[in-house]
């Protein structure tokens, strides 16, 4: 199964105090990379929610952000920490002092998390809502995921059909251009050689030593091989981006090397042909998982 490596997915959940909103976004990457924007009282969850998304991810630069908002009305299972009170109620009234405002109310101070003595006895079940969230947001983040990568396979499907067409074309073209080329060759010899004598045997062997080195077959069946790889791969239940990667890096060099070989016009069309579609499955390829 294709997985793209674009997608969103959003989960809620809600507790008697809180109600924690998660959303995931990922783009293409060669590597897997997390980064989680949370509240700073929530930092020693982090490795374990950073556990979690490697479990179900494999690549992708993932960007996970977390808000956290206390209901109204909502039980209220913490004490005050009394120093970090203190201490913030010094620092506001020393910037309102400076700027001219009015002193920091209670309400004011009520919105900053720091002063609140967290009680441990809860610290399991917000962990449990923060991972069940995390769920929640990567199971709809990997469905959106399978949804780009099946619009990819098609996709993709669509520009290996017209390589296999292009190929097509240029075995029925390259049997004789072989003996097109061998033709030109001797022609051009011939002329330039008309005050030196040279056996016909001798000369023809060397003709088609270079005629050889411009036959195509060997790349026209290469690259017809790297397409039933790629068909094979794309098709695959495993993890095959980066594979996929490298066999559209060998397709690209066959397609290069019966392009520098060939001197017929119609051949040299067909295999700028050839690249335009490989380089397209190219692009779409860094987008696979």
């Amino acid at each position: 199964m294709i997985y793209s490596m674009t997608g969103y997915g959003k989960s809620v959940v809600e507790t008697d105090s809180l109600e924690i909103s998660l959303e995931v976004k990922s783009v293409n990457n060669r590597y897997l990379d997390i980064n989680i924007k949370q509240p700073i009282q929530f930092l020693e969850y982090e490795l374990g929610l950073r556990k979690i998304v490697k479990e179900r991810l494999k690549r992708g630069s993932v960007n996970i952000y977390i808000n956290v908002q206390k209901k109204q009305g909502g039980s209220q299972s913490s004490s005050f920490n009394m120093e970090n009170l203190k201490e913030l109620y010094k620092n506001m009234l020393d910037i309102s002092n400076k700027l001219g405002m009015e002193e920091p109310s209670w309400a004011n101070l009520l919105q900053f998390d720091q002063i609140y003595e967290k009680n441990s006895s809860n610290d399991e079940d917000l962990k449990s809502s923060l991972n069940s969230c995390l769920n929640g947001a990567l199971d709809d983040l990997i469905s959106f995921r399978i949804s780009e990568g099946e619009k990819l396979k098609i996709e993709i499907g669509n520009y290996i059909s017209n390589i296999r067409k292009t190929l097509s074309d240029i075995e029925d073209l390259k049997e004789s251009s072989t003996q097109i080329q061998f033709k030109r060759l001797k022609e051009r010899l011939s002329k330039n050689l008309t005050d030196i004598k040279v056996s016909e045997e001798r000369l023809c062997q060397e003709l088609a030593i270079i005629s050889d080195k411009v036959d195509i077959s060997e790349e026209v069946t290469r690259l017809n091989s790297h397409l039933d790889l790629f068909d094979k791969a794309l098709n695959s239940d495993e993890s095959l981006g980066q594979r996929l990667n490298f066999i559209t890096q060998e397709m690209h060099r066959e397609a290069n090397t019966i392009s520098a070989k060939t001197n017929l016009t119609d051949i040299s069309t067909y295999s700028v042909k050839l690249k335009e579609n490989i380089e397209k499955i190219r692009e779409q390829v860094q987008n696979i998982e």
